[in-house]
Formats: C-alpha cells, sequence, structure tokens
C-alpha cells in the first residue's frame, strides 16, 4: 500500500511538470525569408559623429583619502633611509655547530620619508653568505615606523669566524640605510 502510495504521488508530481514544461511543437516561432530583401546600399552606421556637448554639466571632483597602509605606487621626491635600534637574537660571537639555523633578527626605524611596501629587499651585501637567499623581502614599515628585519642562515661546514653583510634596497634597486652584519663563530 505504502509503495501504491508513492507511486501515485510520484505519478502526480511527473504530470504537473510536464503540462508546465512546452514542447517545440507548442512554441511559435516567427521566421522571415530574407533571400528577398534587397541589398543594403548605405552602412547602418554613419561614419562620421559630431562631438554632443551637454550644457550646465558640472566637472567631477576627486577626494583622495589618505592611506591605512602602504601603497605600492612609486612616492615621487620621498627620500629613504633607516637606522639600526636593535640586535634583537643572535649576538655577537655566538657559537654554533656546522649546519646550525642561525635565525638573526634585527629593529630598525624607517627614517626617511618613503613607505616600504612589497618592493623593497634586505639584499647579500659582503661576507658569509651562509647558505641564505640573497635577496629577503623588507617588512613594509610606513616612515618613522620600526620593522625587524629577519635572516635565516645555516652555520658554514668549517670551524672559524663569520661575518655577513646585508643592506636594504628600494624598488629601483638603490641601497640605504645602515649595513647590518651577523657575526657568528662555528666551533671545532
Amino acid at each position: 500500500m505504502r509503495t501504491f502510495v508513492i507511486y501515485l504521488l510520484l505519478l502526480g508530481f511527473l504530470t504537473a511538470c510536464q503540462a508546465v514544461v512546452q514542447t517545440p511543437a507548442q512554441t511559435a516561432t516567427p521566421t522571415r525569408d530574407i533571400s528577398s530583401l534587397p541589398a543594403p546600399t548605405q552602412p547602418a552606421v554613419a561614419e562620421t559623429a559630431s562631438p554632443t556637448t551637454i550644457p550646465n554639466t558640472p566637472e567631477a571632483q576627486v577626494t583622495r583619502l589618505p592611506a591605512l597602509f602602504p601603497s605600492s605606487t612609486p612616492q615621487l621626491d620621498c627620500i629613504n633611509d633607516a637606522e639600526f635600534v636593535a640586535d634583537l637574537s643572535v649576538p655577537d660571537f655566538s657559537t654554533f655547530v656546522a649546519g646550525a639555523l642561525i635565525d638573526k633578527q634585527w629593529q630598525i626605524k624607517n627614517t626617511g620619508t618613503c613607505h616600504w611596501d612589497s618592493r623593497y629587499r634586505v639584499v647579500f651585501s659582503e661576507g658569509a653568505q651562509m647558505n641564505a637567499s640573497a635577496e629577503q623581502l623588507l617588512y613594509p614599515a610606513k616612515s618613522g615606523a620600526l620593522a625587524v628585519v629577519r635572516i635565516k642562515m645555516y652555520a658554514p661546514d668549517l670551524p672559524g669566524n663569520y661575518r655577513s653583510f646585508w643592506i636594504l634596497q628600494d624598488a629601483q634597486g638603490t641601497r640605504f640605510g645602515p649595513r647590518l652584519f651577523v657575526q657568528i663563530t662555528v666551533g671545532g
């Protein structure tokens, strides 16, 4: 009995849907034989247009809002500069075993008038690169803000003293600010 009721409901549903759907035979589509029409002799669109003037139209005024974050567009006539504030990790002459990870961090201050955005870098300058990428992203910072520079390096395989120097670079490749360095000892 239950199966019979489900069957009747399903049949009723399908019948109701069939009444709403139109078949192609029920839909009339007007057609027109265009083979007997004369060929056009003039273009459908005018080839020249005269300018249209709308009288008494006020000009649009644009108001620029201050940016909350550094923009990615170049800032004209700004000055790039920075100053060293503090070593945050790896004091000078820290001792490492060969191949150990060195996570060096410096705190610096953007003392220039340019805002540092995603186009600014920290680049290797001289000394031992210690398996670090030669170019690192510089933390974005507005003028006057503090930033942390972080470089991950690996202690060389041979015992000895090593120094690695790094410097800031703007989007045009101009280097600026103090040379940042790490000085370590690899134990034997």
